[in-house]
């Protein structure tokens, strides 16, 4: 009798776990097509340094949408304009999430600004960020800064050229850009700012450091060689840089109140 009931008992366990592989399996035949993978850096090996003409070449070969693991993170990938349509537009609020990442949690206190936050924490900031930054009347009133700031570009363009100097244009553009932006939010320009040139450099600096590539996103296993390579401690310089130039324009905005 006992022997029934094990062998009874074991085939429920087998039945159990049979069922279990089919379920998993047919989980698995809905996921896009993917290329072979390696173990622990997944795809990693099949992108080169101009990523979009990888992503391109793959998705030749693979469809419109294909899986990919970079490290240990499934990433799925779209190339085709009628899925981009249905995944950011008909279904935005499924993918505005974006997965913490080791740069934006330093750089970005802890993921809580508009670009990193979840969805529905940020959403009434995106909302107030598209009502009274973005909106038409606000874009209009910011009209004089933006023709004043491009004549300084071109004035200092045409130094340059008169001098015979060579001009980067990619180098004034993004300093055009901060120039801009200093403007529209501060009400000031950055040429009456202490340090100036500091300040100028840090947007460049935040762009660079949240692009940046980090182990512990991608490879947790990995993730000490972020101290190594040096990525953290230059993560945190550029915070605090943050933090001082932050600081520095709320003491200046809380002595103008003051003053008034």
């Amino acid at each position: 009798m006992w022997r029934a009931v094990d062998r009874a008992c074991s085939n429920r366990s087998y039945i159990k776990e049979a069922l279990y592989k089919m379920k998993w399996r047919s989980k698995q035949t809905n996921l896009p097509p993917s290329p072979p993978k390696l173990p622990l850096i997944g795809n990693f090996h099949q992108l080169s340094k101009r990523i979009h003409h990888s992503l391109k070449d793959l998705s030749q070969k693979y469809g419109p949408i294909m899986l990919l693991h970079f490290g240990q993170v499934p990433v799925v990938v779209v190339s085709s304009s009628s899925l981009a349509e249905e995944i950011l537009k008909t279904h935005d609020a499924v993918f505005s999430n974006r997965s913490p990442m080791t740069t934006a949690k330093i750089l970005m206190y802890g993921c809580v600004d508009i670009g990193f936050a979840p969805y529905n924490e940020s959403r009434l900031l995106r909302k107030i960020c598209v009502m009274e930054l973005l909106s038409v009347r606000t874009v209009k009133t910011f009209k004089t800064a933006r023709e004043e700031e491009v004549a300084c570009l071109i004035e200092r363009i045409s130094r340059s050229s008169s001098k015979g100097a060579s001009v980067n244009l990619s180098a004034m553009s993004r300093i055009l850009t901060v120039h801009i932006i200093f403007r529209c939010a501060l009400g000031q320009k950055l040429s009456n700012v202490d340090g100036q040139n500091r300040v100028a450099d840090l947007p460049a600096e935040l762009m660079s450091g949240l692009s940046s590539f980090s182990f512990a996103d991608s490879i947790p296993l990995l993730g000490w060689l972020d101290i190594v390579t040096g990525l953290i401690t230059r993560l945190k310089k550029t915070a605090r840089k943050l933090d001082s130039f932050l600081e520095q324009v709320i003491e200046e905005y809380n002595s103008k109140q003051q003053q008034q």
